[in-house]
C-alpha cells in the first residue's frame, strides 16, 4: 500500500484520517490481551486526530469502536458497516412491537370471550345438567381457543406469502440488509407449535371462568384486577394500546411532512423537466451531440455526479502549500452546468465554451467556500489561486450563489465545480416538456445505435430525488402498517370492554329505561369512562410522539417546525374510530326493549 500510494495508483489511505469511508481495518489481538485495552486506545483517537480536522456536520460525532466478526449481523448500527449487516436495533424494534401486538391480542381475546360469556350461561348450565363435568367444559373451551389460533395461523401464512413478503422484498431496506423471508418446514412446525401455545394461553382464563358455572361472580373478580389505583388491568392495556397508536400516527405525520418538505424546499437548483443518462464509459461529447438533435431536448450538460443525492466526490484544499488540507465537496462539470440548472454567479464568470482546454485550471466555488477560506468578498476571490489534491494549482473563475447541492440531511458546505472531461459520467438533458414517455423512447433508440451493449438509463430527476428518500418512505410504510395493526387491536379491546359493560349492566339499563332515562343519558353513562381513557391516552401520547418525532427530525439539517397539525390528524382519526365503536355499542343497548332485558335477567 505505501508503494501504491507513492506511485499515485491509489488515493491516500494509510495516513489520511478523513478517509474513513473507503476501507476497513482488521485487527487480531494477542491471546493474553483484552479488547478493553484497545478500546481505551481507540477512544483517544478522536481527540488526537479529529479535534483539528474539518468534518461534515453529520461526521463530527464519529468515533472508532471494536466489532467482533461474529457480531456484524445482527449487530450495532455503524457507519461504513461491513457488508449488508442487519442492525440488532431493527430486530429489537420489530420484536417489541410484535410482543405488544400479540400481548394486546391475547388480552383482547380474553376480554371479548369473557364479555360474551353471559350469553352462553344457559348453554353451560344445560351441559352440566345432562352430565358434563367442569373438566369436559374446560377442554371444550380450550379447544375452541386453539382452533381459533390455528385458523389465524393459516390465514396469516396466506396473507404473508401473497401480500406481505412480496411487498417487503420490494423495499430497499430488505435489499440493504439482505433480509429474506422464506418459509421452511422447520419454521412451519415452529409456527404451528407457537400458535397452539398462543391458543392455550388465550383460552386459559375464559375456559376457567366459563366452566365454573358461576360466571357472574368470577367475572366480577377478574374485572377488578388492579394495577394502579382506580384502573383495571384491561383499562391499563387499553390506554397503552391507544397511546402507542397515537404516537405512531404522530410520527408518521411528521415523517410525511418532513420528506415532503425535503422534496419541495427551495434548493436554489432547478432540476424540473430534467432527465439524466449515465454514460457507462461512452464519450460525453459524442452522446450529447446525438441527443441534442432531438426536438424535445433544450440543453445538455455533462457532470460527474447527480447533485442533491448522496453521490459526490471531495478533494483536499490548501490555500498555501504549508497549510493543513481541508476536504471540500467536488463535482466535475462542463460549461453548460450553471445555465442548465439555473445557478447564479455573484462574481466572475463561467467556464469558457469556446476554449474548453483553458478551463482545466479554473474552478467555480460557492459563497460558503469564499467565507470558509477567508477570501473576502466574492469579487475579491476572483483570480485567487489555491492547491487541490497533492500539488495541482487552480484559480477561481467565478463565485456561485449558495445552493443546496446535498440532501436535506446536510448543512450547506463549501463546494467546488471543476472542468474535468475524463470524470464526466452523467448527462443531464433539459426537456422542453411534451410527452416524456415518447421522448424517453426516442432517446433510448438513439442510445442503442451508439451503444448496443449497455442499457439506456434515462430517468427524470424527480425520480432520482425520490430514491434519495426511499428509506424514509419505506419506514413510513412499515410504521403505518404497524400503527394500523395496533389500532385495529386497540379497537377490538375497546369493543371487548364496552361489550362486557353492556352485557353486565343489562338489568341496570332496563330499569333506568323503565324509570324514564333517555337514550342520550344512557349513551353518556356507557361511554364516558371509555372516552376518559382515550383522553388519558392522548395526554400521554402527544408529548411522547413529539419527542420521538424530534429525534427523527434531528437527522435533517433543514427541517420543519413541529406544530398542532402534526398532532391533530392522529387525534381525530383515533377519536373518530374509537368514538364510533363505543357509540354503536351504547346505542344498541340504549334502544333495546327493557322488557326483554329484564325478562332475560
Amino acid at each position: 500500500m505505501p508503494v501504491l500510494e507513492q506511485e499515485k495508483k491509489v488515493g491516500s489511505i494509510l495516513t489520511n484520517w478523513n478517509n474513513y469511508y473507503s476501507n476497513y481495518t482488521y485487527l487480531r489481538l494477542q491471546h493474553d490481551r483484552s479488547p478493553d485495552e484497545l478500546e481505551s486506545l481507540l477512544s483517544s483517537v478522536q481527540d488526537r486526530f479529529y479535534g483539528q480536522l474539518e468534518l461534515e456536520s453529520r461526521d463530527k460525532g464519529y468515533s472508532f469502536e471494536l466489532q467482533p466478526l461474529t457480531e456484524i449481523s445482527p449487530g450495532r448500527m455503524l457507519s461504513q458497516s461491513v457488508g449488508r449487516a442487519l442492525p440488532d436495533i431493527v430486530l429489537y424494534f420489530l420484536g417489541a412491537l410484535a410482543l405488544i401486538g400479540m400481548g394486546a391480542a391475547l388480552f383482547n381475546y380474553t376480554n371479548l370471550t369473557l364479555a360474551r360469556s353471559l350469553t352462553r350461561a344457559k348453554e353451560i348450565g344445560l351441559r352440566k345438567v345432562v352430565g358434563a363435568d367442569r373438566r369436559q367444559l374446560f377442554t371444550q373451551f380450550m379447544s375452541e381457543s386453539v382452533f381459533m389460533a390455528v385458523t389465524a395461523l393459516i390465514l396469516s401464512i396466506v396473507l404473508l406469502q401473497t401480500v406481505l413478503v412480496p411487498g417487503f422484498q420490494g423495499l430497499q431496506i430488505a435489499e440493504s440488509f439482505d433480509i429474506t423471508l422464506s418459509l421452511t418446514p422447520a419454521l412451519g412446525l415452529l409456527f404451528t407449535a407457537f400458535a397452539v401455545i398462543i391458543g392455550l394461553v388465550a383460552g386459559l382464563i375464559p375456559a376457567s371462568v366459563m366452566s365454573g358455572f358461576r360466571p357472574t361472580a368470577i367475572l366480577k373478580d377478574v374485572s377488578q384486577v388492579r394495577i394502579f389505583s382506580g384502573l383495571t388491568l384491561r383499562k391499563v392495556l387499553l390506554v397503552v394500546q391507544f397511546t402507542l397508536t397515537i404516537v405512531l400516527f404522530i410520527v408518521i405525520t411528521v415523517m410525511q411532512r418532513q420528506v415532503s418538505h425535503a422534496l419541495t424546499m427551495n434548493y436554489g437548483f432547478d432540476w424540473h423537466n430534467t432527465m439524466t443518462v449515465r454514460l457507462q464509459g461512452q464519450d460525453a461529447g459524442r452522446i450529447a451531440q446525438q441527443f441534442s438533435q432531438h426536438p424535445n431536448v433544450q440543453a445538455i450538460t455533462a457532470m460527474s455526479h447527480h447533485p442533491l443525492t448522496w453521490e459526490d466526490w471531495s478533494d483536499d484544499v490548501r490555500i498555501r502549500p504549508s497549510d493543513d488540507a481541508t476536504g471540500v465537496r467536488l463535482y466535475h462539470v462542463d460549461a453548460n452546468f450553471v445555465e442548465l440548472f439555473g445557478l447564479s454567479l455573484v462574481a466572475g464568470g463561467n467556464f469558457h465554451k469556446d476554449l474548453p482546454r483553458s478551463n482545466e485550471r479554473l474552478v467555480l466555488v460557492n459563497e460558503r467556500f469564499v467565507e470558509k477560506f477567508k477570501m473576502g468578498s466574492p469579487g475579491d476571490a476572483i483570480g485567487h489561486s489555491f492547491i487541490i489534491g497533492d500539488s495541482t494549482e487552480i484559480r477561481i473563475a467565478g463565485v456561485l450563489k449558495d445552493f443546496f447541492y446535498k440532501p436535506a440531511t446536510y448543512e450547506l458546505q463549501p463546494l467546488m465545480l471543476t472542468f474535468a472531461p475524463q470524470s464526466w459520467s452523467v448527462l443531464a438533458l433539459r426537456l422542453r416538456g411534451g410527452d416524456i414517455a415518447a421522448t424517453k423512447q426516442s432517446l433510448e433508440a438513439t442510445w442503442k445505435e451508439l451503444d448496443p451493449y449497455h442499457p439506456f438509463t434515462g430517468r427524470m430527476y424527480d425520480e432520482i430525488l425520490e430514491d434519495v428518500y426511499d428509506i424514509s418512505f419505506e419506514t413510513m410504510a412499515i410504521v403505518g402498517f404497524l400503527a394500523v395493526l395496533v389500532f385495529a387491536v386497540s379497537l377490538l379491546g375497546l369493543l371487548g370492554i364496552v361489550t362486557f359493560q353492556v352485557e353486565s349492566r343489562v338489568k341496570e339499563i332496563g330499569i333506568r329505561k323503565v324509570l324514564g332515562a333517555e337514550t342520550r343519558n344512557l349513551l353518556l353513562l356507557l361511554a364516558r369512562k371509555e372516552m376518559a381513557l382515550l383522553l388519558l391516552s392522548t395526554l400521554i401520547a402527544v408529548p411522547a410522539g413529539l419527542v420521538l418525532s424530534s429525534g427523527f427530525l434531528e437527522e435533517f439539517a433543514h427541517r420543519i417546525a413541529l406544530g398542532v397539525f402534526d398532532v391533530l390528524p392522529a387525534i381525530l382519526i383515533v377519536y373518530l374510530c374509537a368514538g364510533t365503536t363505543v357509540v354503536l355499542q351504547a346505542i344498541r343497548a340504549a334502544v333495546a326493549n327493557p322488557v326483554g332485558a329484564l325478562k332475560y335477567e
